[in-house]
């Protein structure tokens, strides 16, 4: 009599818990299928004996996960992981005056691009902030999208003053 062996793959299906940008873990969910499943061997080489588990990672990398059955199979499954940005963004502004009040200039850039600017507690997505006051000075904090922050204090650009009116005229510092 001649029989026929079915050998059946170990199936192991890899998500992350989080595909936008982030500074925080990503978890890497695993899921193992098959009825003589053993155990599962983790990136850092240790063991475990459930089908289902998140593995977090704190950096961006590839991850290889093997499972193993009862019956001696073995299947490698690979996840790469991209998405972690612990890096703060970079950053400058200046201070200016126009007729009205006050303008913000910010430059900024960040590898995961940039989220917003906050000043006074109030969020702004444009990089010109508008203010109809005239302020001496200005804190920002530059937010990128893993929500890494860096402070940063502008420049004050030098505008004229009247320092001292005489009888000659009007004595204009710059």
């Amino acid at each position: 009599a001649t029989r026929n062996i079915i050998v059946m793959d170990i199936g192991i299906n890899l998500s992350l818990n989080n595909k936008e940008k982030t500074n925080r873990l990503v978890g890497i969910n695993i899921n193992v299928e098959d009825e003589y499943f053993d155990y599962i061997i983790l990136p850092d080489g240790s063991k475990i004996n459930t089908s289902k588990y998140t593995y977090n990672v704190n950096s961006n990398g590839s991850y290889t996960f093997t499972a193993l059955s009862k019956k001696g199979m073995e299947n490698k499954a690979t996840i790469n992981v991209g998405n972690i940005d612990k890096i703060a963004p970079q950053g400058t502004c200046i201070l200016d005056e126009n007729n009205d009040g006050s303008i913000i200039k910010i430059t900024a850039s960040d590898e995961s691009g940039i989220k917003k600017y906050v000043y006074n507690n109030q969020d702004y997505t444009s990089s010109t902030i508008n203010l109809p006051t005239f302020i001496s000075n200005a804190n920002v904090t530059i937010y990128d999208n893993a929500n890494n922050t860096r402070d940063i204090t502008c420049k004050v650009t030098p505008g004229a003053s009247i320092s001292n009116i005489s009888n000659n005229g009007v004595i204009v510092t710059i």
